[in-house]
């Protein structure tokens, strides 16, 4: 049975320090994977003994509905599409920016959704999943009637929750990193 390196303590830690670094520059937090990525990234790296960790991007899901009705949709998703026009405009260079609280500007993502990843454990780290409900509520409209998610998910990806799914793209990734390095972030 795999074990992670570090302990659930200081994934906690982690964790904190994550939300306290983008609740520093963002008024919301719900559609902030991004910062929350990066940040995690860097307080990731500074601790001795951690995993290699990289930035990942691309579809993720998690079911918002306890019981499917036949009708509601039965999870919510940020869906990465190379072949969606807003994805379009942004490879062709053009990149909607919008002004961040901290006074720099930050670009709007195509529809998307970026977490961490530890290729040799392959654990999958999302710091933004206790945000997923105030997220569907406020771009689909729709409550969320399952069990709320945890504050963040760290585990391996054979052991994420039934229903669970997050689907790297090498060209969403690449996306992502080329945003960090206009924003003069390190990465990696």
């Amino acid at each position: 049975m795999p074990v992670q390196k570090l302990n659930k303590t200081i994934r906690d830690e982690i964790f904190q320090r994550a939300l306290a670094a983008v609740r520093a520059e963002q008024t919301r937090l719900a559609g902030n994977c991004l910062e929350f990525a990066w940040h995690g990234y860097q307080i990731i790296k500074s601790y001795p003994g951690a995993p290699r960790t990289i930035i990942q991007a691309g579809t993720a899901q998690w079911p918002r509905l306890a019981v499917d009705d036949g009708i509601s949709p039965t999870h919510f998703s940020y869906e990465w599409s190379p072949d969606a026009e807003p994805t379009r405009l942004f490879l062709s260079g053009t990149i909607p920016l919008v002004p961040r609280t901290d006074g720099h500007l930050q670009a709007s993502l195509p529809e998307m959704h970026v977490w961490l990843a530890c290729p040799e454990s392959t654990e999958v780290i999302d710091f933004t999943t206790g945000l997923w409900p105030e997220a569907c509520r406020e771009t689909i409209g729709e409550e969320w009637l399952a069990a709320r998610p945890p504050d963040y998910v760290w585990t391996f990806g054979s052991r994420l929750p039934a229903g669970v799914r997050y689907i790297p793209d090498r060209t969403a990734i690449d996306l992502v990193i080329a945003v960090l390095h206009l924003q003069d972030r390190e990465y990696p």
